[in-house]
């Protein structure tokens, strides 16, 4: 047996992963890849989340498609080499490609972002195309700092005043300690710490009647966009991130929040994952693979 032989007979394999269902005609199921990181580095966080999207999707569309049908589309946005002189320009032209996109109906957008700024295009992108939205943010920071300067740490501000009663927030996993004063001034959101959330679920024993309650307050006219921020999740099972959170949710956790947003949504659902550094994921790159198993158990289970 030669190597031609090996690669031969591994390139058979190709047709039995979710790799072989990404089309560029439409499809049901639309990967938005941004690796950019500008914003983590202007708010003083680490390089590296610019390859983040490109790892992430690469390990989801390993996985076996088994009886799974449905098209993808995967579409690149920005990259580490895309111009960020004037950020809000960015932002916007961003925001503009990513509506353009989402004229086409859809079962699920999912957008593999750099930093969390990133979640301000797409927020904004289905506000304009949409309507009213509420967004589940997963996350140790409350992302709306009140700085001069736009970055990973404002989006959530800058989507408040811009949109105003069109957006409803409610954040989840927040750490007291990890967000200023000025960060709670002059919004309007729902917010729960991790310590209250372990109490309400018996230490993430019994998470099914808390994360159905945040459902059940949610008003049905409104989309429903799920934002999960790396750094939310706890450092021991999740690593690879711009700032390592020694207190977060665990996995189980996520899963079910994932989990219980497909049985509540109805028509698109839209997911905005952000924060994934590889350059600090160990050789078996584990804290993509969990975050790839948990998106493929949404779609395909």
């Amino acid at each position: 047996m030669t190597w031609k032989d090996v690669n031969s007979n591994l390139l058979k394999r190709s047709g039995s992963g979710l790799k072989s269902l990404v089309t560029d005609s439409h499809a049901e199921i639309l990967i938005i890849n941004s690796g950019n990181d500008v914003g983590v580095v202007r708010n003083g966080g680490r390089r590296g989340t610019c390859h983040g999207p490109k790892v992430l999707s690469s390990n989801l569309l390993k996985l076996a498609k088994r009886d799974f049908t449905k098209k993808i589309n995967v579409i690149t946005s920005c990259d580490h080499l895309t111009s960020t002189i004037n950020f809000t320009d960015f932002q916007n032209s961003q925001s503009s490609f990513i509506q353009e996109l989402l004229n086409k109906q859809r079962s699920s957008v999912i957008h593999f972002g750099g930093g969390h700024d990133h979640v301000y295009p797409l927020i904004d992108a289905i506000i304009k195309e949409k309507g009213a939205v509420t967004v589940i943010n997963l996350d140790a920071h409350l992302d709306t700092r009140n700085d001069d300067l736009r970055h990973s740490g404002t989006p959530f501000r800058q989507l408040k005043e811009e949109h105003k009663d069109d957006i409803d927030i409610i954040q989840i996993g927040i750490h007291d300690y990890a967000n200023a004063c000025g960060n709670y001034d002059g919004l309007n959101m729902t917010i729960q710490t991790v310590n209250e959330i372990k109490k309400l679920t018996k230490n993430f024993t019994d998470n099914k009647d808390y994360i159905e309650s945040i459902f059940s307050n949610i008003s049905s006219d409104r989309t429903i966009v799920l934002s999960l921020d790396m750094d939310a999740i706890d450092g021991s099972e999740m690593p690879a991130v711009s700032a390592v959170n020694h207190d977060g949710l665990p996995m189980s956790f996520i899963r079910d929040v994932f989990m219980s947003y497909k049985c509540n949504v109805k028509q698109t659902s839209y997911i905005g994952i952000y924060e994934y550094n590889p350059l600090y994921d160990n050789m078996g790159c584990s804290s993509a693979r969990a975050m790839a198993s948990t998106l493929y158990n949404y779609l395909v289970d």
